[in-house]
């Protein structure tokens, strides 16, 4: 009876929900795509700076709430994790410094997760500029698509973005 009771994917649900509720994290169940509910900030580099820029979060506190819920998620699933930072440029500096920047930021917070508990060899990271017309930059975190796949729903794409698709004929 006990072993027919047992539940273990409404336990995993309520979990995830449990983990939503502080306000911190949404995750698409469809996709393992993990967002920060709570922003996250890293301190601003400027390409005047002499030296090698430093990365570390703006505010340490929603950080380290973030990361907890991060790091609880990916142990109910323990899947490989990859971190996508898009970092917005700042003013001066050319593009393969925001780049760079980008990928420091990414390794930085994949980092953190690992000293939360996240195995390093289930981490990745990548670092990017977002798409021209962007207003800001982004941070997610995407759970293996082995268990959670790509998938494209009717006409619309991964995130239900509108796909290119024929413009509706105009009435006459």
């Amino acid at each position: 009876l006990e072993k027919a009771q047992d539940a273990p994917g409404s336990d995993t649900l309520r979990k995830l929900m449990e983990v939503e509720e502080r306000g911190n994290v949404r995750i698409d169940r469809q996709t393992g795509r993990l967002d920060m509910v709570r922003p996250i900030d890293f301190t601003p580099c400027n390409p005047a700076d002499p030296g090698p820029p430093s990365v570390d979060f703006q505010d340490t506190l929603i950080a380290s709430a973030v990361l907890a819920d991060i790091t609880e998620i990916a142990g109910m699933f323990k899947v490989p994790v990859q971190v996508d930072v898009q970092l917005l440029p700042g003013k001066g500096g050319k593009p393969e410094f925001w780049e760079s920047i980008a990928g420091a930021q990414a390794r930085f917070f994949s980092q953190q997760l690992g000293k939360r508990g996240v195995p390093q060899h289930l981490l990745s990271s990548h670092g990017s500029l977002p798409p021209k017309g962007a207003k800001a930059g982004q941070i997610w975190v995407q759970l293996s698509q082995e268990i959670f796949p790509p998938h494209v729903l009717a006409g619309k794409g991964i995130h239900g973005e509108r796909g290119a698709s024929k413009p509706s004929p105009r009435r006459k």
